[in-house]
């Protein structure tokens, strides 16, 4: 993941894209889910999940899934 966030604070340095370069800014679910996306394209990930923790939700992007029976 580090490499990953690496890389998009890279992309916002380099167009000078204030939310991708602070480590903590304001902004509605529509903004998270577009930030994940952004990083699903620049990282070439597969998706991105929502998921609950705590009060709040992360939003983390992943590649390759592969199913396999038990």
């Amino acid at each position: 993941m580090r490499a990953n966030a690496l890389k998009v604070r890279k992309y916002g340095e380099e167009h000078k894209i204030d939310r991708l370069t602070k480590s903590k800014w304001k902004g509605t679910e529509d903004d998270a889910w577009a930030m994940a996306a952004l990083a699903v394209k620049l990282c070439e990930e597969q998706g991105a999940y929502r998921g609950p923790a705590g009060a709040t939700y992360v939003f983390i992007t992943f590649g390759e899934v592969k199913l396999s029976k038990k």
